[in-house]
């Protein structure tokens, strides 16, 4: 099939498959059928455990593989997928064999890169009229060749069965059917609803439900199970189906995809001579179903842990948030019976800091899983209640947060909450227009850091102004908190333009 040649080709850009496409010589009715055969290329990949490609010719005789599916099941034969490459017919003779003779090749070969022998079954696609469009080819480790043939033959008539409706195009409707993987189980029922097969991993899947015996030859009426119900209903819409179901405790992902194929007489005569089949009433058309079966008991069950732990840390979140509020209401209270404006305004300040704490919590609370909040929501939030807590109602502020919503993880959040707090109350304090005071907050986005700008227009520092030596409590627990939570730096000075700036950088942190 496709040398090592072709596997070391560099991949095609989408503008080349594009033109590649309009090289194609399809009619639409072409297009359309090949459609149908790529839908179910995926999931006769999974069941074969094979590699599948479909061939279309070009207008310079060359070969397109028009698409490629990699096998979940295992792995693949091929590092990347290989839709939209294009292949000297000499490289391919088997597929330029079927192409030519409308004939089923079979044969051996190796790829030359890997040095694995694979056997390669080519088959021609052609339209109701007989015209041959294109090729499908099964490419299958030599590994994986002998596993089949020990398996059922029951099973290997089907795999037949089925491959044959993706030739025919009748394997569109199985695009939402999830791809089957390497520990999922696999059953076979016929028109009756008996069990015909049930592979190594099905067999365990249902050990885990209780059923220790050889369910083959079991019908599935009588499992306490929902596998009668779901392939009734698969039978009568003729639509493949996929549910989630839970059975004695157990988290199953169930898919049906319904069967119906034409039979050879030799093919029915050898079934009824070996396997005492009564043969369903459909003629020459045999009905049956694949069952795809796969536990997801422990992925569902840590979600379901997930979810707990979520919503118990959710309600911590909300009691601390409440307690945080009560003290900080307490504080408030008592601001206003004490007559002493230094006092008071202080307590004020206090409340305001335990307030930013508490609008962590209550941006945690409803936060998914309470990974991450909004920068800009942040310092939303504080600057409304700063401005309740520290200035009266008679006096308007113009207060102003522009830039991106950064997601901060708790506990940086955290500590610019505080931040934000205390910058906000700083320009408050020194606002050049104490009765009309002006905030602006400014969030920028640096790749891998944050800044974030707390401008007073107006204002500015005195001339031997020193950060180190001079500032109150709040600059101080700012540059604690700076350099001890957010390990980030921290920058106060005055702008020709803009007034005094407060410049706090950090660098961004991955939610755990």
């Amino acid at each position: 099939m496709v040398t090592g040649l072709v596997a070391r080709a560099a991949p095609r850009t989408e503008e080349q498959k594009v033109e590649l496409w309009e090289d194609l010589p399809l009619s639409v009715d072409a297009r359309a059928y090949l459609e149908r055969v790529r839908a179910g290329l995926s999931l006769m990949a999974d069941l074969s455990r094979s590699d599948l490609f479909i061939y279309v010719p070009d207008k310079a005789g060359n070969l397109v593989i028009y698409a490629h599916a990699r096998p979940h099941s295992m792995a693949s034969l091929y590092p990347e997928e290989l839709t939209g490459r294009r292949i000297p017919l000499t490289e391919v003779p088997g597929v330029g064999q079927t192409l030519a003779t409308g004939r089923v090749v079979r044969w051996q070969r190796e790829i030359l890169e890997q040095g694995a022998p694979l056997l390669e079954a080519v088959y021609p696609l052609y339209l109701s009229q007989g015209t041959i469009v294109g090729a499908l080819v099964i490419e299958t480790n030599m590994m994986e060749a002998e596993r089949l043939k020990l398996r059922s033959r029951v099973f290997r008539y089907a795999l037949r069965w089925i491959r044959n409706m993706l030739i025919a195009g009748n394997l569109e409707n199985v695009a939402h059917i999830s791809p089957f993987r390497e520990m999922d189980g696999i059953i076979l029922v016929d028109s009756a609803r008996v069990i015909r097969y049930m592979s190594g991993r099905g067999r365990g899947i249902y050990r885990r439900l209780g059923y220790l015996g050889d369910l083959v030859g079991y019908p599935l009426r009588h499992l306490d199970t929902d596998d009668n119900r779901l392939v009734i209903q698969a039978f009568t819409t003729n639509f493949p189906l996929e549910v989630e179901v839970k059975e004695r405790e157990r988290y199953l992902i169930k898919s049906v995809i319904p069967i119906h194929a034409p039979i050879p007489f030799y093919e029915r005569w050898l079934l009824r001579l070996w396997h005492g089949w009564r043969w369903p009433p459909y003629g020459r058309i045999w009905q049956g179903a694949f069952i795809l079966v796969r536990d997801v008991t422990e992925e569902r069950r840590s979600e379901e842990e997930l979810r707990t732990k979520s919503m118990l840390l959710r309600e911590v979140h909300h009691r601390v948030k409440n307690n945080l509020q009560t003290i900080a209401s307490l504080l408030r209270m008592q601001a206003r019976r004490i007559d002493h404006e230094e006092a008071r305004r202080h307590l004020l300040m206090a409340a305001s800091r335990v307030r930013a704490v508490a609008d962590i919590h209550e941006f945690l609370q409803y936060q998914e899983g309470g990974a991450q909040v909004g920068m800009r929501e942040l310092c939303q939030q504080v600057l409304r209640h700063v401005r309740d807590a520290v200035l009266p109602d008679d006096i308007p502020a113009d207060f102003r947060v522009e830039g991106p919503n950064i997601r901060l993880v708790g506990q940086q959040a955290t500590a610019m909450a505080l931040i934000v707090n205390e910058l906000v109350l700083n320009a408050i304090n020194h606002s050049a227009t104490p009765k009309r005071p002006r905030v602006v907050l400014q969030v920028l986005d640096m790749g891998p850091l944050v800044r974030l700008q707390v401008i007073n227009p107006g204002d500015r520092l005195p001339e031997d102004f020193d950060l180190g030596q001079g500032g109150g409590l709040g600059l101080k627990i700012v540059q604690t908190l700076v350099k001890n939570e957010l390990g980030g730096e921290f920058r106060l000075y005055t702008h020709p333009r803009w007034g005094v700036v407060a410049e706090v950088t950090f660098q961004k942190r991955k939610a755990s």
